[in-house]
């Protein structure tokens, strides 16, 4: 949490709200409709009494920032700091507050990367990920190593608006890569995902459901889904498979590159999973040769 020292206080202090100790706790004014606002610091959480209702941090970034509940829990992750000096959005914004994925004009292996550090940074915060990878054998170093991640629906924060030349092009060029769909949802979302690395470049996005059970036609433990192969991918079972001929091919160099780096991890057998902290990833990459 941004302003972490003082805790929720800490951030309503930061954006410019003078708080006073009272009986109910720490009060002050709320800057959206001016009505008698409490923070409790013990329960890390504020009421207002006005039209802004109560909840914890994540809801208290959404009200100031002009953005949803999900978006404010990714600045806070990032570290967001709040800004002095500033009118509120009257509602929600159109500008994104996190850093842009990357520049709208990367090649292809370039943005691929990006969005698998992103999907790594997301993971220590997924339960069900973390405890398929533990039953795996698979702790956070291995996993940091294998550039494992998980897609939260996160994604689009790092990606300017869809009106707006960057977002659009952006957005079109994830769309052709099979990161997203037609649509303009994330096609991995609930999914452990795991990248398929060849010649030190991400080649395709593999994603192991965990938000559903495996399906009766699929492996046991295999509710697969893949990305579409990049176009600079040189395997040719990459590049000249397709259906699901592709994504059982895919699944078992999956399982491959899982068990041939939990053979190689001395901690694997101690599974470790810190909070999330917004830093990125590690930078080493693993092929799955």
């Amino acid at each position: 949490m941004a302003a972490a020292d003082g805790g929720l206080a800490g951030l309503v202090t930061a954006g410019g709200v003078v708080l006073r100790e009272a009986e109910d706790g720490l009060t002050g004014s709320c800057p959206r409709c001016v009505s008698r606002l409490v923070v409790d610091s013990a329960a890390d959480a504020w009421s207002c009494a006005g039209i802004c209702g109560s909840a914890g941090a994540a809801k208290w970034v959404a009200l100031v920032e002009g953005v949803s509940v999900s978006h404010a829990a990714e600045l806070l992750r990032a570290g967001w700091q709040p800004t002095l000096d500033k009118e509120l959005p009257a509602g929600q914004r159109s500008v994104r507050l996190l850093s842009v994925l990357c520049a709208a004009d990367a090649d292809d292996a370039t943005l691929l990367d990006a969005v698998v550090d992103h999907y790594a940074s997301t993971l220590s915060s997924c339960e069900p990920a973390r405890a398929w990878l533990d039953r795996l054998g698979v702790d956070e170093s291995l996993a940091l190593r294998l550039r494992l991640g998980y897609a939260n629906r996160t994604l689009g924060y790092r990606l300017p608006e869809a009106n707006r030349k960057d977002g659009a092009t952006l957005r079109g060029r994830l769309a052709a890569l099979g990161v997203y769909r037609e649509s303009g949802h994330e096609h991995l979302t609930g999914c452990l995902v795991i990248p398929i690395i060849d010649a030190g470049r991400v080649v395709v996005l593999c994603g192991h459901r965990t938000d559903r059970p495996a399906l009766r036609s699929s492996p046991p433990g295999c509710p697969v889904v893949c990305s579409r192969p990049c176009p600079h991918a040189r395997t040719s079972s990459l590049s000249s498979r397709s259906g699901m001929r592709s994504r059982f091919s895919l699944l078992s160099m999956t399982r491959s590159s899982l068990r041939d780096g939990r053979a190689g991890s001395a901690a694997a057998t101690s599974p470790s999973w810190r909070t999330a902290s917004g830093t990125r990833p590690s930078s080493v990459r693993t092929s799955t040769g």
